[in-house]
């Protein structure tokens, strides 16, 4: 039932009637997820118009009590003990003595300029959150005592979700082992964007903030200068793969770049939970797919209340002088100009290979959770384009789209996005 429900936000497909008693019989949440893939590749591929009747027979209907984003009434969360233990039970010196768990219950550490400042500010205004005003860093710089400490000190006494945003966090073999050490129970919330798009924001960030930037095409792999803006980057699913949650098969790593055999020497095994969302996600225009994931991420972080709508927070200096801004923009780049197509081919690789790999192999596992897994598919799958084909702007292909209300597809040709 959550399929179709999920089905029915990503598609419109006229005369598309779907019994429940025709589709597979599942023995746990896992093969269930599989099977959904298998049945929606299987039967959606050649839809080429809006979906609109999907009847379920009601002597069918069921209810999962597996799923971490059921519908069910919340679970009672340990938002920490009452009172705090003292801090010396904790941390004594440069020592970890006791259980600092409960001071982290999520974190959101990953990717840069994929909306983690946006979900940073948008927890700080909850009044069921206690998060902090500033990236909580300390994990990837062995500093893990002091962030204890800070956030001990910063905590307040009450049924809050506490949770830290450090973008960089996934990328750092120390942030992930001290995660696996002290908090192996704290929810994950990770980003991701179109590679391309990516590096674009990214770059143009780094200008905005008055770094000077090499030139783009140059910037294959970070080295220092580069200000950790480069191509290499952008393969998030070799981090994703390092979180040790798939079997790393042969043709999990035929999708991996040529530097995986060096990266995947470190595993870091971990049991947290995650939630995954494409950034564009955050902005979706669709009010009812909006609101699911809403409902999805408030029960993912097992929050009491209904979450409002989502501003979009934008980082970076901010130019009140117009001609200074305008002399800033000179030196931004339109990453769909001729002059950074060697950039682009190798970020449309990576887009490709991440792609494949997410949808394949990370979305099956257990742990992993996303909003609207069909609606993701779609977005996902739009990483096979390149967004700036036929020279022009990325923000324009998507008049290349057909657009209903619930998802996106081909204007032309049979395959359905």
């Amino acid at each position: 039932s959550l399929f179709l429900r999920n089905l029915k936000l990503a598609f419109d497909v006229p005369m598309l009637t779907i019994q429940l008693d025709e589709f597979p019989k599942a023995e746990n949440t896992s093969e269930t997820k599989n099977l959904v893939r298998e049945f929606f590749f299987n039967n959606t591929r050649t839809i080429t118009s809006p979906v609109t009747n999907l009847t379920i027979s009601d002597e069918n209907k069921t209810k999962s009590n597996t799923s971490v984003l059921a519908n069910n009434d919340l679970p009672t969360r340990l938002h920490g003990p009452n009172p705090h233990p003292p801090l010396e039970d904790i941390v004594l010196g440069w020592n970890v003595t006791g259980d600092p768990q409960w001071l982290i219950n999520f974190a959101i550490i990953g990717f840069p300029k994929c909306g983690t400042s946006t979900l940073m500010h948008y927890f700080r205004n909850n009044p069921e959150v206690f998060m902090d005003k500033d990236e909580r860093c300390e994990l990837g710089s062995n500093q893990h005592v002091p962030l204890i400490r800070s956030l001990y000190e910063k905590s307040s006494v009450g049924n809050y979700v506490r949770g830290i945003k450090c973008p960089s966090n996934l990328e750092s073999d120390l942030a992930m082992e001290k995660y696996k050490l002290y908090f192996p129970k704290t929810d994950l919330i990770l980003g991701i964007r179109h590679p391309v798009k990516w590096f674009e924001s990214f770059y143009n960030h780094r200008i905005q903030n008055h770094f000077k930037m090499p030139d783009a095409n140059s910037l294959m792999g970070c080295f220092r200068g580069s200000y950790n803006v480069c191509a290499s980057r952008a393969d998030f699913h070799l981090q994703f793969a390092k979180l040790g949650k798939t079997a790393l098969t042969e043709a999990e790593l035929n999708l991996m770049p040529r530097r995986h055999e060096r990266s995947l020497r470190t595993l870091y095994n971990v049991t947290n939970r995650i939630f995954l969302y494409e950034v564009d996600q955050l902005a979706d225009k669709n009010q009812e797919r909006a609101k699911n994931f809403r409902g999805d991420l408030q029960r993912y972080l097992y929050l009491r209340n209904e979450l409002p709508l989502m501003p979009w927070f934008k980082p970076g200096r901010k130019h009140n002088n117009t001609s200074l801004q305008v002399k800033v923009d000179e030196n931004k780049i339109d990453i769909c100009s001729e002059d950074f197509k060697t950039i682009r081919e190798v970020l449309m690789k990576s887009a490709k290979d991440a792609s494949r790999w997410i949808l394949e192999y990370f979305l099956p596992v257990e742990s992993v959770v996303v909003s609207n897994e069909i609606y993701f598919h779609t977005l996902l799958a739009n990483w096979e384009l390149d967004p700036c084909e036929d020279g022009g702007s990325y923000k324009k292909t998507a008049s290349r789209l057909n657009c209903t209300t619930y998802g996106c597809y081909l204007a032309h040709g049979n395959s359905s996005l």
